[in-house]
């Protein structure tokens, strides 16, 4: 990988399971920028946080809904000291059920994740996308419908479904 300010992202991710969350929080803080612009879109709709201490809530929130191996194959889209957009492959697990399902396989969903580096080698923007396959074929409003959890922004830059603004 060209881009070695999002490969240390990438790979800090196993810090989780070897040195603890603590380790990874300390380490991760270090590759991004305070004007962090993260940003998530999957089934619950699309949810931005800003800063470093919103990536780790964003992060928090997405983990209360989705499960992964942080060792999980990568395809590399671009990447250039300043972008970088890469598939992620692997099975992935639905803490909620989505449609009655608890394991969305490699081929049944499409996660991408998007990064803008600066100059200074901070990351400033990242964008998480994870779409189901199986909400592609009926509308987004039907599968939350089958999906107990909450479906209102978690910032309050956001909008709720109907267009008003979060409170």
């Amino acid at each position: 990988m060209k881009n070695k300010v999002v490969e240390k992202y990438l790979n800090n991710f196993a810090l989780i399971n070897t040195q603890g969350m603590e380790a990874f929080a300390r380490e991760q803080s270090k590759l991004l920028s305070p004007s962090l612009l993260a940003s998530t879109t999957d089934y619950r709709g699309t949810r931005t946080e800003h800063g470093i201490g919103g990536f780790f809530h964003g992060l928090e929130e997405w983990s209360r809904h989705f499960r992964s191996n942080h060792h999980s194959r990568k395809e590399f889209l671009e990447d250039t000291p300043t972008h970088v957009s890469l598939r992620v492959l692997n099975r992935l697990g639905l803490v909620v059920p989505v449609n009655g399902r608890t394991i969305s396989e490699e081929d049944e969903h499409e996660w991408t994740e998007e990064f803008e580096v600066s100059a200074d080698g901070l990351i400033t923007k990242v964008h998480v996308s994870v779409i189901l396959k199986s909400c592609n074929n009926v509308s987004l409003a039907a599968c939350r419908i089958r999906s107990p959890i909450r479906h209102g922004p978690i910032s309050s830059t956001d909008n709720d479904q109907d267009g008003k603004k979060a409170t």
